[in-house]
C-alpha cells in the first residue's frame, strides 16, 4: 500500500517549557533600624538642652482640636529653659512629620517663643533642630536667636548666622520644606549640615562662627526686634556639648526617627535555578 503524508492541519506550533520543579527561589531578611528614644536622649551625659514638643509633662496647651494653642514648653532636662509665647493667647500647636510629631507654628508676624534663662550655652557643642521653612524667601527667617547659635535664613533662602550682621552660608533652603539642621561649634568654626527630610539630600558648609559671646536671659525662637518668621515651624531640638561624629549621628538619628519613624532594610539574593524554553514548529503541508 502507498504511504500518505500526515496532514495534521489542526497543528501549528507548540511551545514547551522545562522548569526546575523547585521554582525560582527568592530569600531575604528584613529588619528595622535600632530605635533612639527620647528617654535615651534625656539621660545623655553630654546633653545641654532637649526640647520635646511631644512631651506632655513639659508642654502646656489650651483649646481643643483643631485650634490647640501652645502656651508654654519647658526643656526636658533643665527647667531653667521655659519658653512662653509673646502673644497672650499662645501659639499654634500643630502636627509635624509622619510619626505623630508636634511643633510650634509661627503663623503671624512677630509671634515668637521667649525664654528668660540663667544658663549659658556651651562654647563647644552641636545644635540639632527640626524645622519647616517659611512659605517664601523674601523675608529674613529667624530660626533661633540665642547667643552662640543665632541661626537665620537670609532673604533669598541662604542658611545664615548673625554676628552683628547676617552672614550667609552656601546652603540653600527651599520654601515650606521640612529640614534637619546640625551645626557644630568648635575652634572658631561652624560646621553646617542641612538635610531635606523629604528625600534625605544633604548640603554642608564650613564657616566662621562669628565669635559671639555667651549670655543668659534672651533666648528667642522665631523672631528678633528686627525680623520675624511668620510661617516657620519649630519642632524638636537637641544641643549637646560634644562635636564627635558618633554623638552627632545619634542625635540626628533620634530626630529623623521622631519625624518619620523607623525604617526597614532588607538583604538576601535570588537563587540561580534555571528555566529552559523550546519552540517546535510542525509543517502541516
Amino acid at each position: 500500500p502507498r504511504s500518505l503524508p500526515l496532514t495534521y492541519s489542526h497543528l501549528r506550533n507548540r511551545d514547551f517549557y522545562f522548569t526546575d520543579p523547585a521554582g525560582n527561589n527568592l530569600s531575604f531578611t528584613e529588619s528595622a533600624e535600632d530605635a533612639v528614644t527620647a528617654a535615651e536622649i534625656a539621660v545623655r551625659s553630654d546633653l545641654f538642652l532637649f526640647m520635646n514638643f511631644s512631651d506632655s509633662a513639659k508642654v502646656t496647651t489650651t483649646g481643643s482640636e483643631p485650634d490647640v494653642l501652645l502656651t508654654e514648653i519647658e526643656a526636658v532636662n533643665d527647667s531653667n529653659f521655659e519658653f512662653i509665647p509673646n502673644s497672650g493667647s499662645g501659639i499654634a500647636y500643630e502636627d509635624f512629620g509622619s510619626n505623630g510629631g508636634k511643633c510650634a507654628q509661627f503663623n503671624n508676624d512677630w509671634i515668637r517663643l521667649n525664654d528668660s534663662s540663667t544658663v549659658e550655652e556651651p562654647e563647644t557643642g552641636t545644635f540639632c533642630f527640626l524645622f519647616q521653612s517659611q512659605a517664601n524667601t523674601t523675608d529674613v527667617q529667624v530660626l533661633v536667636d540665642w547667643y552662640r547659635w543665632r541661626i537665620y535664613i537670609n532673604a533669598g533662602g541662604k542658611l545664615a548666622y548673625y554676628d552683628g550682621s547676617i552672614q550667609e552660608t552656601s546652603i540653600s533652603c527651599e520654601n515650606s520644606t521640612d529640614y534637619l539642621v546640625s551645626i557644630r561649634r568648635d575652634n572658631g568654626d561652624f560646621l553646617w549640615r542641612l538635610e531635606k527630610l523629604s528625600d534625605n539630600t544633604v548640603q554642608t558648609d564650613s564657616t566662621d562662627n562669628g565669635n559671639n559671646s555667651g549670655g543668659t536671659g534672651l533666648f528667642d525662637w522665631g523672631g528678633t526686634s528686627s525680623y520675624s518668621a511668620a510661617g516657620f515651624e519649630a519642632s524638636n531640638l537637641v544641643v549637646i556639648t560634644s562635636v564627635a561624629d558618633a554623638d552627632v549621628s545619634t542625635i540626628e538619628t533620634y530626630l529623623k526617627q521622631y519625624y518619620r519613624g523607623l525604617v526597614s532594610s532588607s538583604s538576601g539574593g535570588a537563587s540561580t535555578d534555571a528555566t529552559w524554553f523550546a519552540e517546535i514548529d510542525i509543517n502541516t503541508r
